[in-house]
């Protein structure tokens, strides 16, 4: 009995690792500290050797939508036996800016230190899970010991010495004593995936990803960075990811709302999430608002049935909220100062958030 008992725990253990190697990370004010948030997770708790990939990841797991146009990193504290997420340029942390993190195995990642600074923009490195791979899905995150690096970072693989390179997209030199945690594609459960805009797939600021894994899959999860190409073009901004309800799918795009070039390339590291049923799809669903700008009354309109209505400001602060049924909504803003808002609304479909401005 107590054989199997033992085997019961193990499986379960298993189970538990599976399911949290990727999982979401939200700033709220109860983890929030300066220009950091506190990570609260099993598997990172008193593990300061582990190596951890943070992405930007735009209302993911029905968390308000919230921008977050800085280059993050993490680091561990030591006194918390915790880990964190900061802004590199030392800006406080905004309330509702959510993460996608990815616990990489050891097999699967490893901890790269510049040490004295090459004098480049750029440093190659060597690692026997990367050399002479030149169609690896890679993916990184800064690490704190004891400099910031507020930089946005890509890789490229040098031909002619089979190894790859780490770059700062700003063409700065890389400081003394940069730190980052890189891990490559194939750990089991993790699909990989290199993805290259094209005109077909670019909307605005975004471009849109096609992948099984992905499509369909609101829950999925994922982490990314730039890799340079034949197109020649740098990445000097931070990247998000969000999912479109309407569609069904993910899009890739920047953070500072600047248009998406063609011909880029990601790389893209998936915990592919559960398949939308039929019943909880609909491709036509959209909500429209009108007027907006809107005045004193603004109404919401659903071709499903829209049971909650929450407004937030641009700080993430949630200024105004409406629990009521129906595909016509009636909402009385004439208490919000001017400005520009995010609606969050919530259907027996889903959620889709809204751009709204108050005159």
């Amino acid at each position: 009995m107590k054989t199997i008992f033992t085997i019961l725990a193990v499986l379960s253990l298993s189970a538990l690792n599976a399911q949290e190697i990727f999982f979401v990370h939200v700033a709220k004010a109860s983890n929030m500290s300066s220009n950091a948030t506190i990570i609260d997770n099993p598997l990172t708790n008193g593990q300061p050797n582990i190596n951890l990939i943070v992405s930007h990841c735009w209302d993911c797991n029905e968390n308000i939508g919230m921008d977050n146009n800085k280059v993050s990193g993490v680091f561990y504290d030591q006194n918390l036996s915790k880990w964190m997420i900061y802004n590199e340029d030392l800006s406080y942390m905004i309330e509702n800016t959510a993460y996608f993190v990815y616990v990489a195995s050891n097999d699967y990642s490893f901890r790269y230190e510049i040490g004295t600074s090459p004098g480049t923009y750029y440093s190659i490195f060597s690692n026997p899970i990367t050399d002479g791979m030149p169609n690896n899905a890679m993916v990184t995150t800064n690490v704190y010991q004891s400099t910031y690096n507020n930089a946005n970072s890509g890789f490229f693989y040098d031909a002619s010495l089979s190894k790859w390179a780490i770059f700062d997209e700003g063409y700065n030199n890389i400081p003394s004593d940069a730190n980052y945690s890189i891990a490559v594609g194939g750990e089991p459960g993790i699909d990989s995936y290199i993805h290259t805009s094209t005109a077909e797939t670019l909307s605005g600021e975004c471009t849109r990803l096609d992948h099984p894994s992905l499509d369909g899959k609101p829950d999925s999860k994922m982490v990314f960075t730039h890799l340079y190409n034949e197109s020649g073009i740098f990445i000097d901004i931070p990247l998000t990811a969000y999912y479109n309800n309407p569609s069904g799918k993910w899009f890739l795009c920047n953070e500072d709302l600047s248009a998406m070039p063609v011909e880029v390339s990601f790389s893209i590291l998936i915990k592919e999430g559960t398949a939308m049923g039929v019943e909880d799809f609909d491709a036509t669903a959209k909500i429209t608002v009108f007027p907006n700008p809107m005045f004193d009354m603004v109404d919401f309109n659903s071709p499903n049935t829209i049971e909650k209505i929450s407004i937030y400001d641009l700080t993430g602060k949630q200024v105004l909220t409406q629990k009521q049924s129906g595909k016509t909504i009636e909402l009385n803003v004439s208490a919000l100062p001017s400005g520009v808002y995010i609606a969050k609304v919530k259907t027996n479909k889903g959620a889709e958030t809204v751009k709204l401005i108050k005159k």
